[in-house]
């Protein structure tokens, strides 16, 4: 009756995910997977995104969504369209991150962007070792070492 009257919830579905990821993997395991789907499908808040722990969020994503960093270059004159095309390949040049910035496309750790000077610090780091980056419906993790 449920799924009747709401289909597009897919409770049916998702009762069923439950039920095969707590037999196989146990509740913890559902649990952090819930918590990983709300990043990238949902619409988490940042104090939901911060309450995320390390390992659940570094499992969100695949690797050719994952980026390395050198935390060092942290120095308060880092400009995010350095973040985004030099140091790392999230966009194709500086060109096209300014271009999604000025369009207001661009959010890090759920923040959106909208200064292509803005000068990127530890602020804006999840757990002191992350930025969570959008752009759209795509999500970047950047991880610094």
């Amino acid at each position: 009756a449920e799924h009747d009257a709401a289909p597009h919830e897919r409770a049916l579905q998702k009762a069923l995910a439950k039920d095969i990821t707590i037999r196989v993997h146990g509740v913890s395991e559902y649990e952090k997977s819930v918590a990983a789907s709300s990043i990238l499908f949902g619409k988490s808040s940042v104090e939901e995104l911060s309450n995320i722990d390390a390992e659940t969020l570094e499992g969100a994503f695949d690797d050719d969504r994952k980026f390395h960093f050198e935390k060092s270059l942290l120095n308060g004159e880092l400009n995010v369209l350095d973040l985004l095309a030099v140091h790392t390949t999230v966009r194709a040049s500086k060109g096209e991150a300014k271009r999604e910035i000025s369009g207001n496309a661009i959010s890090i750790k759920k923040e959106k962007i909208t200064d292509p000077a803005l000068n990127i610090t530890s602020d804006f780091l999840l757990h002191d070792k992350y930025f969570f980056i959008q752009k759209g419906k795509e999500f970047y993790l950047i991880i610094c070492n």
